[in-house]
């Protein structure tokens, strides 16, 4: 094992047992659930219905409001830093780049991610705003996250991963709730949620939070200038009327963010200092109904708007969606089936460096999908098989099939394989930007232009999963995979041409690459006393990357290195007394292009006084001062990640 397994493997344990003595055995109601309860969560993005965790047919891992608190994390994307197969890299002091098994970067668009029921995402680049997805980390009931392709229900850009970040119900929401935060990154964080029920039994819950972050670091440990402030609100509202259920949720979201920007304008390269504004909001309506033979039917509508202004660019974009399903049983037969609708618009206003070929553009995405498990044997064999299929303007008729077979071995043995193909559809950069990308030594600007004959990507995927409960107090999962991808992206030289009396060398977007990519991830916990858990997760990543030979493409080798070879996080959970939590958690990230291997380490501290207060004091990246963890952007400088703490106070009521 390496050093820096050895010290990250050191640096919790030691911290952990440093706390063992004080464990008081006696109490039996510290952990949330027990690690069969664990096992038996309800999970739905699998297979759109609620199925046990331990019996789902993907590589599958929950978070759990309990995991999210006690990891000390502050944001949405900093918490799926837990998970296997999962990259989280910090850009800027609010901005991610964030993926699944590779190809990972502030613009990865190969994962899907939703938000009970509602996709968060932007067709600028098929993929997340995440300096946006602020929300109040209380008010999560669970984030269910599948590594590998989802499409066969999900669609289009549910290649790699699905992450659906899924809230309390109203009716769940059991007790209110207020916090403040600060720290010397954490400059000022308030969050509250408020539930409740009506004569009626409408239950109601609104939450809201505004968050203020401070400087990131550059390469000389000097203050960056990307300062952030953000606020938000969400409301949700829930009645049943016998087996039918309606829902009503919606958020609405302002921020701003400084940035310092390196511009290769015309005719040369410019510093400018900007101000990122954004703002947006979306409603969500859903109805539910249950059915005398356990049938189901859901119908849900949601309409999403978003604006981001900069010096360079101004976007508005709004997305109208229906989505219908059923769920059905016949026999030895679980069916579900449904379609959808989604009309999207955009409008774009760019400048001489970055600029888009049409201003407004509407596009239509149109879906059926159907699944079927199918009962081989009783309680011990299934084949489950699906596709979805999608009409869509950039690439028509698109096809995502999916097979998958699973084996209940045992009552604590499971195993299961699937062959799955997933596509990325076009987005509106690369069918219709145009970019400056440097300025060479000559003179001549590169310029990156859209193609409308830009393809969707294509992949394959091949997975085997095996999961074990050895003993009451141990579980494992493990999941292997193969993917291959055809069709990847990359930029051809067209030649040399002249606008406005400068010469410009244009590139364009292709699909004359291919690829694939191997791996392996392995989950396991281990409940050592009533009062202290250990969880610990690896991650295994090779991507091998080819050009066709007519390839002009200097861009697509790299990102073999963009994603690391080699992830593991140990996380120690301890209640020292009824009233004492002391938490520890440690990552080994291995380099990528542009940062070196590091050492993440994290220590929460928290006392709960009453039980309505608690008190919190955690520090995070405590093994160095500084360390970048992505490349560069689009435009702006290398950042570090500082060492920060933070204190809490939180109220429930």
């Amino acid at each position: 094992m390496s050093n820096p397994f050895k010290k990250a493997l050191l640096g919790a344990t030691c911290l952990s047992v440093i706390a063992i003595p004080h464990i008081t055995l006696a109490n039996d109601n510290l952990f949330d659930m027990s690690l069969e309860e664990l096992m038996d969560i309800k999970v739905t993005t699998a297979s759109k219905r609620e199925e046990s965790l331990f019996e789902v047919a993907s590589s599958i891992y929950v978070l759990t409001k309990e995991d999210i608190r006690r990891s000390g994390a502050t944001t949405v994307a900093d918490a799926l830093r837990l998970v296997p197969g999962m990259n989280v890299a910090r850009t800027d002091t609010a901005g991610r780049a964030v993926s699944a098994r590779g190809f990972n970067s502030s613009f990865a668009n190969k994962l899907l991610v939703l938000r009970d029921g509602r996709t968060l995402y932007t067709p600028l680049f098929s993929g997340v705003y995440w300096d946006v997805q602020d929300v109040v980390l209380e008010d999560i009931k669970q984030i269910e996250v599948i590594r590998g392709p989802g499409a066969a229900l999900w669609g289009a850009n549910a290649v790699n991963g699905v992450i659906n970040i899924i809230t309390e119900s109203a009716k769940d929401t059991k007790r209110n709730y207020v916090s403040a935060t600060y720290g010397n990154q954490e400059r000022g964080t308030a969050e509250g949620i408020y539930a409740g029920v009506t004569e009626n039994e409408l239950y109601y819950k609104a939450t809201a939070r505004h968050a203020s972050r401070h400087n990131s670091k550059d390469l000389m440990g000097n203050d960056t200038s990307d300062e952030m402030e953000h606020s938000m609100a969400s409301f949700r509202a829930e009645k049943a009327y016998g087996n039918t259920n309606f829902t009503a949720m919606g958020d609405a979201y302002r921020g701003t963010k400084d940035l310092n920007l390196t511009v290769p304008y015309l005719p040369t390269s410019l510093n400018v200092l900007d101000k990122n504004n954004q703002h947006g909001g979306n409603v969500v309506l859903k109805w539910e109904r249950t059915l005398d033979d356990g049938n189901t039917d859901m119908f849900q509508v949601y309409y999403d708007s978003h604006y981001r202004q900069y010096d360079l660019l101004e976007q508005q974009n709004d997305i109208i969606d229906l989505e219908y399903q059923r769920t059905s049983k016949l026999d030895n037969h679980h069916l579900i089936y449904g379609g959808g609708y989604r009309f999207t618009y955009d409008e774009l206003n760019g400048t001489p460096y970055l600029d888009f070929r049409t201003q407004e553009r509407y596009s239509s995405l149109y879906n059926v999908f159907i699944q079927d498990k199918i009962t081989l044997s009783p309680e011990s064999l299934y084949l489950t098989l699906g596709s979805k299929f999608e009409y869509n303007d950039f690439t028509d008729f698109e096809f995502q099939p999916s097979a998958q077979l699973s084996w209940n071995i045992s009552d604590n043995q499971f195993a299961w394989a699937s062959v799955a193909r997933a596509v990325r559809t076009p987005s509106r950069a690369e069918q219709d930007i145009r970019i400056v990308a440097a300025v060479l030594s000559s003179g001549a600007i590169v310029r990156q232009d859209g193609s409308r004959d830009f393809d969707s990507e294509d992949m394959i995927a091949y997975e085997v999963g095996y999961r074990i409960k050895p003993t009451e107090k141990t579980a494992i999962d493990t999941s292997v995979f193969y993917n291959d991808y055809s069709n990847l992206r990359t930029s051809e030289i067209q030649g040399l041409t002249f606008s406005g009396g400068l010469p410009f060398l244009v590139v364009n977007q292709d699909n004359l690459g291919e690829g694939r990519s191997y791996g392996a991830e392995v989950s396991a916990r281990y409940q050592a006393t009533e009062d202290w858990s250990l969880v610990a997760n690896y991650t295994y990543l090779d991507i091998d990357l080819k050009l066709d030979a007519n390839s002009t493409d200097t861009r697509l080798l790299p990102d073999e290195e963009i994603s690391p070879n080699h992830q593991f996080n140990i996380q120690s959970r301890l209640d020292v007394t009824d009233d004492l939590q002391f938490d520890v958690t440690a990552y080994y990230v291995d380099d990528v292009l542009g940062s070196d291997q590091y050492i993440r380490g994290d220590v929460r501290l928290a006392w709960e006084p009453t039980d309505s207060w608690q008190l919190e004091l955690v520090g995070q990246n405590l093994f160095d001062d500084l360390h970048p963890e992505s490349q560069p952007q689009l435009q702006q400088a290398q950042t570090q990640v500082p060492r920060s703490y933070y204190a809490r106070a939180s109220y429930r009521f």
